[in-house]
């Protein structure tokens, strides 16, 4: 099965090769400076999409993992709510999934339609336009679809498992919700089953709360354990969309500098990316709430109405009061997502970022207007 992955993967490589030897040979023949910083943006974005798609691969197997989990490992999976918000998330993901598909393809009819098929473009000298020039530029969209699928495709296995967990973790604060108020699952009332008959009945009602308590608590564990899985996936795209906006905004300022023009079609692009950019940074601030919401839920428990202590039941009380704190800790730090280990991912970060390059790029503006 790796064997037929590594060679779909090598096959995907091979035509993602085309597009890029038409970039490096309209190189070779570009004179102006502008036309050529869009060369370099349009072959960084190429490169962008094959990492993008090694790392997919690398890190398919973790990708696997996470969905046969929430696929076997449905937590909760009878409870109506549960069920409400996996349905919400479900139609979400197909939503995520058309508008991506739709942005594809109406990204290469614009291009076939509005791209004037000219000999330069496919990087020839020859003057005049044949049906073999025609050819190459409608081959080339082609195959520019194919890039932008290889590039969706990574958008939407972020998005998807994102969403998952964040579902995940909203059941989670759900059922952290119920320790007090809910009874224990009824795989947890047949074990209490005891031989003994004389049982106090505050110390069966203690001793469910426990086990639901315990419950929760591995389901959470489990979830905390997976996100290092989904951290190893989606860091090293992070970065890769970092190193991106960095390099296509150094040659516009480069090319702004030096011709004194401002290259649009380059700056779409950016902005495109930045957008991405973005979203990517609300998943995580919107990960790192739905675990929060765990530590609300606990916060929001009648404490001093439920858990009143007495001496007969001191060791539960001090379990279940053990627990909830240790609860409240671990949902209360951030998941930290990072860009390659170089700096956090968030939005406010991602602000910070953008009013940094604005600075940049009006202050490159304004240097140029002085000078002319």
């Amino acid at each position: 099965m790796d064997g037929r992955r590594n060679l779909r993967w090598i096959l995907v490589l091979i035509l993602l090769c085309p597009p890029v030897i038409f970039v490096i040979v309209q190189m070779s023949g570009e004179t102006t400076l502008i036309m050529l910083g869009y060369c370099i943006i349009s072959l960084m974005s190429y490169l962008l999409v094959a990492f993008k798609m090694t790392v997919i691969r690398v890190t398919f197997d973790k990708s696997q993992t996470l969905i046969d989990y929430f696929n076997a490992h449905v937590f909760h999976r009878d409870d109506p709510v549960s069920y409400r918000l996996r349905r919400r998330t479900y139609f979400i993901t197909w939503k995520i999934f058309f508008s991506v598909a739709g942005f594809n393809v109406f990204y290469v009819v614009a291009f076939m339609a509005l791209t004037s098929p000219t000999s330069s473009y496919v990087g020839f000298g020859a003057s005049e336009v044949s049906w073999y020039h025609m050819m190459l530029v409608q081959a080339n969209a082609l195959l520019s679809l194919l890039h932008h699928g290889v590039y969706a495709t990574s958008i939407l296995v972020v998005s998807f498992l994102m969403h998952w967990f964040q579902t995940e973790l909203e059941i989670l604060a759900k059922a952290f919700a119920k320790i007090f108020h809910d009874k224990p699952p009824i795989a947890l009332r047949r074990s209490e089953r005891r031989p003994q008959v004389f049982v106090k009945k505050e110390e069966i009602l203690w001793t469910g709360i426990e086990r639901r308590l315990v419950y929760c608590i591995s389901r959470h564990g489990e979830v905390m354990e997976l996100v290092g899985l989904l951290r190893n996936i989606v860091e090293p795209i992070f970065l890769g969309l970092g190193f991106y906006i960095v390099t296509t905004i150094s040659t516009l300022i480069f090319v702004m500098l030096k011709d004194r023009v401002f290259n649009y079609l380059g700056l779409i692009h950016v902005v495109v990316t930045i957008i991405e950019f973005y979203y990517y940074a609300h998943l995580v601030d919107d990960l790192d709430e739905k675990n929060h919401l765990i530590a609300n839920a606990l916060y929001q428990q009648d404490w001093p109405g439920q858990m009143k202590y007495r001496s007969p039941i001191e060791k539960h009380y001090r379990s279940v009061k053990t627990m909830m704190l240790i609860v409240i800790m671990h949902s209360q730090r951030p998941f930290r997502f990072t860009c390659g280990g170089l700096y956090k991912m968030s939005v406010p970060v991602f602000t910070t970022m953008i009013e940094t390059l604005y600075f940049a790029v009006t202050f490159m503006m304004r240097t140029i207007k002085i000078q002319r």
